[in-house]
């Protein structure tokens, strides 16, 4: 059984976007388990399987601060019932911050920092610098030609 509810709303006087969703799962198993997808940081995915019985909850937020910074967090809390008295809690935090700024020649491009934390244990940086040329003949509805240059990615190997 999977039961959830996702509220998006966004807030005109101040650039603010929310997300938020609550859903309760029921399975008999991991065998049993279900899939559900989940709004994420921009160019990034989440599909939780979730199995057992608990709920599964996050809420995100998009803040556009004029037209040069964007900053998104989401956090995500997931409760398993293990008897009937206890509940084993597993959350994680995702922060994404880009900065857009113009080049020399006109360009506008922008950088881009992820940082993600699951149950306080640090698991991965990402950096990405990404360059927006005016295209003149690939994506004619686009006009826009993407590039990434620099992308460093640094994730937590460390048994936990």
């Amino acid at each position: 059984m999977l039961l959830m509810q996702d509220l998006n709303y966004r807030i005109r006087q101040i650039p603010v976007t929310i997300w938020f969703r609550y859903c309760l799962f029921n399975t008999d198993d991991w065998d049993s388990r279900i899939y559900t997808y989940e709004n994420d940081l921009l160019y990034s995915f989440n599909i939780p399987a979730l199995s057992g019985e608990g709920f599964r909850s996050y809420l995100m937020i998009k803040w556009e601060i004029r037209d040069i910074v964007e900053l998104r967090v989401k956090y995500g809390l997931t409760s398993l019932t293990e008897t009937s008295n206890s509940m084993q809690n597993k959350d994680e935090l995702k922060v994404q911050f880009r900065v857009w700024f113009r080049l020399s020649c006109g360009n506008r491009s922008y950088l881009s920092v992820e940082v993600t934390y699951e149950s306080g244990v640090f698991i991965s940086l990402i950096f990405s610098w990404r360059f927006l040329f005016p295209e003149i003949r690939s994506f004619p509805k686009n006009n826009i030609y993407q590039k990434d240059f620099l992308p460093l990615y640094i994730q937590n190997d460390l048994p936990g």
